[in-house]
C-alpha cells in the first residue's frame, strides 16, 4: 500500500512540475516588463521565462521531430516545432519579449487543452462508475438472489432497498418511493414513484423499498444508451485526432517550405530589408502555428 501511495505521489509531483515552471516563467516575464531600461537583465529574464514555461514545448518540437523522423524514416515535424522556431527567430532578431510571450501563450493553450481533455476523461469515468453491477432478484419461491445485472431478463422481479441503486429499467409493481434521477436527466430533486411508474437503471432509490419488474435488457436501458453515445463521441473524436495527427507533419513541412520563400520573396521581389522580410516570415510561422 505504501509503495502504491508513494508511486501516486511521485506521479502527481511529475504532473505539477510543468505547471510550476510555467508560473515561474510567467512571473519572470512580468518582472522583466517592469525593469525599465535594464535591457540586458530584461532579455535574460525573458529568455528564462521562455525556457521555463515552454521547455516541454521546445522538447516536443525538436525531440519528437527527431524521434518521429527517425522512426518514420522521413521528415516528420510537429506543430510545436513551428512555434519553437518562431520564438527562436524572434529572439535572434532581438525581440526577446515577443519570443517569451509566444511561448507563454502557446504553453498556456497547451495546459488548457490538457486540462479540458483530463476533465472530459474524468467525467466519463465518473459516468461509467454509475453503471449498476448487481441486483436483488426475487425467485419464484420468494427468496432473494443476488445476481449480476447482465443476468436479468425481461419479466424478472427485483427488490430495490432504500438508498440502493436501481439496477435496470423497469416498472414499479410494489411499494412507493422517491427516486434521484440525476444520473439520467440531471434533475437533483427526487421524483415520486408509485406502483405502475417507470424507473431507470443507475438512478438512486430514496425513501422506500420497492419491487421492480424488468422491462429492458441491460444493454437497452436509458443509461446504457447514454454510455453508448458518450463512447461513440469519444471514438469519433479519436478518429478526428488521428487524422489531424497524420496530416500534421505534411502541414508543418509545407509551412517550413513556404517560410524561406516569403523571406526571399520579400527581400528580392518587394525590396524589403532582410530584417523586415525575415520578420514577415516569422509572422507567417506564428499564424500557421
Amino acid at each position: 500500500m505504501s509503495k502504491q501511495t508513494g508511486a501516486h505521489t511521485h506521479e502527481e509531483k511529475g504532473k505539477n512540475v510543468p505547471v510550476i515552471l510555467f508560473f515561474t516563467g510567467l512571473a519572470l516575464f512580468f518582472i522583466g516588463l517592469f525593469l525599465g531600461n535594464m535591457l540586458l537583465v530584461k532579455n535574460i529574464l525573458f529568455s528564462l521565462a521562455a525556457i521555463l514555461a515552454g521547455y516541454h514545448i521546445i522538447g516536443e518540437g525538436f525531440g519528437d521531430t527527431y524521434r518521429d523522423t527517425k522512426n518514420n524514416r522521413k521528415f516528420s515535424p510537429n506543430i510545436h516545432l513551428l512555434m519553437t522556431l518562431a520564438a527562436v527567430g524572434s529572439a535572434l532578431m532581438g525581440s526577446f519579449e515577443e519570443s517569451a510571450l509566444l511561448i507563454l501563450i502557446f504553453a498556456a493553450a497547451h495546459f488548457l487543452e490538457d486540462y479540458a481533455q483530463g476533465k472530459s476523461q474524468r467525467e466519463i469515468t465518473k459516468l461509467l462508475n454509475l453503471n449498476p453491477t448487481e441486483a436483488r432478484r426475487i425467485t419464484d419461491d420468494g427468496s432473494i438472489q443476488t445476481v449480476s445485472v447482465e443476468q436479468l431478463k425481461i419479466g424478472d422481479r427485483v427488490q430495490v432497498l432504500n438508498g440502493a441503486q436501481i439496477p435496470t429499467d423497469g416498472v414499479v409493481i410494489e411499494g412507493s418511493t422517491a427516486v434521484d434521477e440525476s444520473s439520467i436527466n440531471g434533475e437533483s430533486i427526487p421524483k415520486e414513484k408509485n406502483s405502475g411508474d417507470p424507473v431507470f437503471g443507475s438512478t438512486m432509490n430514496g425513501s422506500g423499498t420497492i419491487v421492480v419488474e424488468v422491462t429492458k435488457d441491460s444493454s437497452e436501458t436509458v443509461f446504457a444508451k447514454i454510455v453508448q453515445l458518450v463512447n461513440q463521441s469519444q471514438e469519433n473524436q479519436s478518429e478526428i485526432a488521428s487524422k489531424i495527427k497524420r496530416f500534421e507533419p505534411k502541414y508543418v513541412t509545407l509551412v517550413l517550405a513556404v517560410f524561406p520563400l516569403i523571406v526571399l520573396g520579400g527581400a528580392l521581389l518587394f525590396q524589403l530589408t532582410w530584417a523586415e522580410s525575415f520578420y514577415r516570415g516569422l509572422v507567417f510561422l506564428i499564424a500557421a502555428s
